[in-house]
């Protein structure tokens, strides 16, 4: 038997109507018992429980969030931030040091500004190329409504020899590798695309730790396409138990399309609630 007792702070188990406590049990991951420290203390030495001081501390039920993008939130976690990079040259080395230990195949970022910038010019392909020449590169521009990309990328997408208005070139006609609205939304696209199952195990396992941290224990996840469902199986089947409970809603899209194995029910199938939207 694995649990705890907190002592010595203040615990809500309702707000309506307001029932306020200063202990709380938790044994094998389920609240037991909330109520005076006399009895939870008594309860931890019939069960050799770990007893904890809050110290004041405040405990409350965790937080639900009923809309949320479990995958688009691990992306964005796992990205290259460049939000306040001041130099061309500073995001070349954030880029250099962030591609050397990412494992995507293509390699994204956002948040540069080029109005901060000491070079007082736009990043070119040029400048990603001589970090990166043979991976392709994204770097969203903060407002997400303009990249910059590497050669390689925009070899990939379509667009180094294209006529494409949204492929901003320069004086000599030739793309500079900035590229903005309709256009960039066709390269998140094929980047999205890109990603393996085993990309999206780690996308949404660090956005629940992520949600978990900040005290929302269950999320309604929307959206959900087939590749993340098959990571959040295959992360349960791994890990014994999801880091917070999770309520699916399938693209509507996939709808008769599962494979018979996500619907194969797993010792650990009360952690989600697969539904049809």
């Amino acid at each position: 038997m694995v649990g705890f007792v907190f002592v010595g702070g203040v615990v809500y188990s309702s707000f309506e109507p307001l029932v306020r406590a200063d202990s709380l049990v938790v044994v094998n991951g389920r609240v037991a018992y909330v109520g005076s420290e006399d009895k939870a203390l008594r309860i931890a030495d019939t069960l050799g429980l770990n007893v904890i001081d809050l110290r004041g501390r405040v405990v409350m039920p965790g937080f639900i969030d009923s809309h949320a993008h479990l995958d688009s939130l691990g992306i964005s976690l796992n990205s290259l931030d460049l939000r306040g990079v001041d130099s061309i040259e500073e995001l070349k080395r954030r880029l250099r040091e962030y591609a050397d230990r990412v494992r995507t195949r293509w390699v994204y970022g956002r948040g540069w500004d080029q109005e901060l910038f000491r070079e007082g010019r736009w990043p070119s392909r040029f400048d990603l190329d001589s970090v990166i020449n043979d991976r392709p590169v994204a770097l969203v521009r903060v407002c997400g409504h303009a990249a910059v990309l590497n050669t390689k990328a925009l070899e990939l997408s379509g667009l180094l020899n294209s006529r494409d208005p949204d492929v901003v070139r320069d004086e000599r006609g030739e793309p500079t590798g900035v590229v903005v609205e309709r256009t960039l939304d066709r390269v998140r696209e094929l980047i999205n695309e890109s990603y393996t199952v085993s990309d999206y195990e780690d996308f949404i396992l660090s956005a629940m730790r992520y949600a978990a941290s900040l005290g929302v224990t269950t999320i309604g996840f929307v959206s959900v396409n087939l590749r993340s469902l098959q990571a959040l199986v295959n992360l349960e089947s791994k890990l014994g138990a999801l880091p917070i409970r999770v309520r699916i809603y399938l693209n509507p899209e996939d709808h008769g399309v599962l494979p018979e194995s996500l619907l194969r029910p797993t010792p650990h199938s009360h952690a989600y609630v697969v539904e049809i939207v």
